[in-house]
């Protein structure tokens, strides 16, 4: 039943059919990789991330498995610990999409120093206006988290070094309206 309702999208029902047999399964990498990704669709993100921890065995070799981590790590405000997931993927196509992933989450999480050098990255790898965009849109998130002291200078610093690296015409107006700013506030930017 569990697995009829994952497919069926009723998260809310599978999380009722696992926590029932969850005394049974303790030391199942199966059980414990299903029911954190069913916590994680009902965003119960700290124990799903327990829950995904908790598989010890080949799954966690598995891009599925550290798509499913590197999401819940994301909302539990651990950005480090999901680029390190990134960083540590030898496959490059496994690497490229986790990383796609990554930026998109963090993005979406209001994780915006982390999601400008995400997309950054996916630039480097490929030049596609879409990731381009992400990052001028996360660059912008930076400086609304600057404007409310949410990331320090030094950080809004290595985002405008990344957008002065660009050769694209939007990054100069971005770049300077932020540099404009940043000195009629008396913020040294370096």
């Amino acid at each position: 039943m569990a697995s009829s309702y994952f497919l069926q999208g009723k998260y809310d029902e599978v999380l009722v059919y696992l926590n029932s047999i969850k005394a049974y399964h303790q030391q199942d990498d199966t059980f414990s990789f299903n029911l954190g990704q069913t916590l994680l669709m009902c965003k119960q993100y700290k124990e799903a991330e327990e829950q995904l921890l908790a598989v010890t065995g080949q799954e966690r070799d598995k891009i599925l498995y550290r798509s499913m981590l590197a999401r819940t790590l994301i909302q539990n405000r651990k950005p480090h610990a999901a680029w390190d997931l990134y960083a540590r993927t030898k496959d490059t196509k496994e690497a490229f999409y986790l990383l796609k992933l990554i930026a998109n989450d963090y993005y979406k999480a209001g994780e915006y120093f982390h999601a400008a050098k995400a997309f950054n990255q996916l630039e480097k790898i490929d030049p596609s206006p879409e990731y381009w965009q992400g990052k001028r849109g996360a660059a912008c998130g930076v400086f609304r988290h600057l404007f409310h002291g949410r990331v320090t200078p030094d950080q809004m610093s290595e985002i405008l070094g990344l957008l002065e690296r660009d050769n694209h015409p939007q990054a100069d107006f971005v770049v300077s309206t932020i540099r404009k700013w940043a000195v009629n506030h008396k913020i040294d930017l370096k």
